[in-house]
């Protein structure tokens, strides 16, 4: 009998949600260039991803059955990529704890408040999300985030946050890290 070619998944697979295009970001504050460091980290990590086995036609579902959670997490980053920072940290909050995608909105949640500049909610829900989630792959770039925002009100705690994701990070996020306690060193407001 003749091979025939099998579809891959490929083109039944949602974008990935963790790789960020970081021209989204506004170059402007410092906190949204932590993010955009943090992105492009994401995005080198997207490409060390091992490729997915392709899968037999008759096991690829015509369509992808998507659950209340996933939903909620697609919808919330859709709105943060069309830079609708507010409704977005609500959607990622409509994603339950026990879902398979929590981890990724509890973080998301966290990013979309800061770009809302609701830094004071941002940082509460950064904290939460290193505090649930310790091992996750996200927790320099939160560290880095919350060091970020804690330097733009006087530094208060600033540098332990950028020492903890300059230490736990790697690439783009610890010479982020990096980079903003030099800052704060030579503003004289590090602790």
């Amino acid at each position: 009998p003749s091979a025939q070619a099998q579809p891959t998944p490929e083109a039944h697979r949602r974008p990935d949600p963790h790789v960020v295009n970081p021209r989204e970001v506004s170059p402007d504050a410092r906190a949204d260039r932590a993010l955009a460091a943090s992105a492009t980290e994401s995005n080198r990590h997207a490409g060390e991803r091992p490729a997915q086995p392709a899968l037999p036609a008759s096991d690829i579902p015509s369509t992808t059955p998507i659950g209340p959670d996933e939903l909620a997490f697609q919808q919330g980053w859709e709105l943060l990529q069309q830079g609708q920072a507010s409704a977005a940290a609500a959607a990622f909050a409509q994603v339950g704890s026990q879902s398979s995608v929590a981890e990724d909105a509890a973080f998301w949640r966290g990013i979309a408040l800061g770009r809302n500049r609701q830094l004071q909610a941002s940082e509460r829900a950064l904290l939460e999300f290193v505090r649930r989630y310790p091992a996750s792959a996200r927790v320099a770039e939160a560290w880095l985030a919350i060091g970020m925002i804690r330097s733009q009100d006087g530094g208060a705690d600033a540098r332990v946050a950028l020492e903890r994701a300059r230490d736990l990070g790697a690439g783009a996020v610890r010479t982020s890290a990096d980079t903003a306690i030099r800052q704060l060193d030579e503003l004289g407001t590090s602790d």
